[in-house]
């Protein structure tokens, strides 16, 4: 696995791509790889700044679909390779 992730980052006036560190999942979480990531209204955090609330500027859209690449602890319903869709709200 990659040791940096590539995202977007988008605030008012401004959009970039920054590397951050890849994270890893904690408890209960997986890790995935999203192959598709559509952001809804992203002209509206570049024009605005206004995010929602589940969105922060490293975390932004809410929906994906992508492959699960590690597993957190605790978790029995998925495993590595699994592709997934990821929808709106707390995933």
């Amino acid at each position: 696995m990659a040791e940096f992730n590539r995202v977007l980052r988008i605030e008012k006036g401004t959009a970039e791509i920054i590397e951050r560190p890849m994270p890893t999942p904690v408890s209960g979480f997986v890790l995935v790889k999203q192959h598709i990531a559509p952001i809804c209204i992203e002209h509206r955090a570049y024009e605005t700044g206004f995010r929602e609330w589940y969105e922060d500027e490293e975390h932004f859209g809410h929906e994906g679909v992508g492959e699960i690449t590690a597993v957190g602890d605790g978790v029995t319903e998925f495993s590595e390779g699994d592709r997934v869709v990821i929808f709106q709200g707390w995933a």
